[in-house]
């Protein structure tokens, strides 16, 4: 009896030992893996992950400002559409102008919650922000940021030489404007 006693006690010692001081093991090892939609990360809101939580794009807590796309109707090639195009777009529309304080400039030129690799979402990737809207204005007010306005966005996608495509933020219609005219702007980076 004194024997089973002692080994309960020992037994009961360990395995309090075990859940004050060492965690548990964990299985999985990719530090982005408990990542999720919604989640403050990296100076921004997650709103859009790949499948392997490793890569995903955050956006900006707050707009910054209206702005226009340009103000001349030229070509600039930055016409991807999907997720993952966004500063490739924002690259090639600067590369063709020179343009101070169009929407692609604002972005690249943020320096928002201490990082300066921002640039201008592609139509898929602004759409993925409508989506998510409701997590992210949550996320961004409880982080001194702003909730977005039910007004159009620019995308960094480009229609033709004369409009590029907008989304409106009250609706989810997406669609395209000409690039003179001013919209929201709201920054996003990878990850």
């Amino acid at each position: 009896m004194k024997k089973l006693l002692y080994t309960l006690l020992a037994v009961s010692i360990i395995f309090s030992a075990c859940e004050e001081d060492t965690p548990l093991p964990s299985t999985n090892n990719n530090y982005n893996s408990a990542l999720v939609i919604g989640d403050f990360y990296q100076g921004g809101i997650i709103f859009w992950l790949d499948e392997t939580s490793k890569y995903g794009l955050v956006c900006d807590i707050q707009d910054l400002g209206e702005a226009k796309w340009s103000d001349f109707p030229y070509p600039t090639d930055a016409v991807g559409l999907s997720i993952g195009t966004g500063q490739s777009n924002t690259n090639k529309i600067l590369d063709n102008s020179s343009q101070f304080g169009i929407a692609a400039y604002i972005c690249v030129n943020s320096t928002a919650q201490g990082y300066s690799d921002w640039f201008l979402p592609s139509k898929a990737e602004l759409n993925e922000m409508y989506i998510n809207k409701s997590y992210i204005d949550s996320i961004a007010l409880s982080n001194g940021g702003t909730a977005f306005t039910t007004n159009y966005y620019w995308s960094s996608s480009e229609r033709n030489n004369e409009s590029a495509y907008k989304q409106d933020f009250n609706d989810g219609n997406q669609n395209s404007d000409g690039k003179f005219y001013n919209y929201r702007v709201r920054a996003i980076r990878d990850f």
